[in-house]
């Protein structure tokens, strides 16, 4: 069985035979904040900053969107990027404008943007439990953060229940050996180990350097680096040879 662990319910995938045998786990829930822009903190801004899809949806539903909408966006996710624009946002960047390929971590983004942003006011909106620091690592930019919405443990985040498709299924012994996780955020995997412990059999897909580096040094691992339909490829293939099966070692890619 597979499992992802997110906090939206926003779709994965469209290819049904990606979701054969997938449920969702969802141990956090989003708490938007009614947060406030000043004007002339919005005039001063030459780039915003996303790294993450909720952090989009709170701005996306700010009543000052249509005054952000026409700055310069800078995404670390190409599907945020798209929903931006979708949105009527008339400037948008993300790795894949910057680079040949369309993943990058935190550090890495920050590296590739740090040229293009530098002695620039970049008002970053993000969550409080960010995973990159990017204030100090664009320490030649002038970052303002303004945090838009916490990540909050479930209050069922301890009971071995499993959602999928608005069903509850109920499990004496909720994850079999052998399982894969796929986690969205190292946050997930805390919370996660917190009341579940870890098994050896199963196996940690992070979509990301930041996530994959929070695992266990004992875990087996992989890093899809990239979305949730790319570590849903990467599980499925894996799922009836996975490398404990075989007595292969898995690769843990950095």
């Amino acid at each position: 069985m597979i499992y992802i662990l997110k906090s939206d319910k926003d779709p994965i995938t469209n290819q049904d035979d990606l979701l054969h045998n997938v449920r969702l786990l969802s141990l956090l829930q989003i708490q938007f904040h009614d947060f406030t822009l000043d004007l002339n903190d919005i005039e001063q801004v030459d780039y915003l900053l996303f790294t993450s899809k909720n952090a989009l949806k709170a701005v996306i539903n700010h009543r000052c969107f249509d005054l952000l909408k026409a700055k310069q966006a800078l995404f670390l996710g190409e599907k945020s990027k798209n929903i931006w624009l979708q949105k009527g946002g008339k400037y948008a960047i993300s790795p894949k404008d910057l680079q040949t390929i369309e993943y990058a971590s935190g550090e890495q983004f920050a590296r590739l943007i740090a040229p293009l942003v530098a002695d620039k006011h970049v008002l970053y909106l993000c969550g409080k439990d960010k995973a990159t620091d990017f204030k100090s690592l664009l320490h030649h930019s002038f970052v303002k953060e303004i945090i838009v919405y916490s990540s909050l443990e479930s209050a069922h985040s301890h009971s071995p229940f499993v959602c999928s498709n608005d069903s509850v299924f109920s499990y004496k012994n909720p994850f079999e050996d052998e399982s894969i996780f796929i986690f969205g955020s190292p946050k997930h995997y805390r919370i996660f180990c917190k009341y579940y412990g870890w098994n050896p059999s199963w196996l940690a897909i992070s979509l990301g350097d930041t996530t994959f580096q929070s695992f266990g040094e004992n875990v087996r691992k992989l890093n899809a680096k990239g979305n949730f339909q790319k570590a849903l490829k990467v599980a499925q293939a894996l799922c009836d040879t996975t490398p404990l099966q075989h007595n292969i070692p898995v690769d843990h890619v950095s």
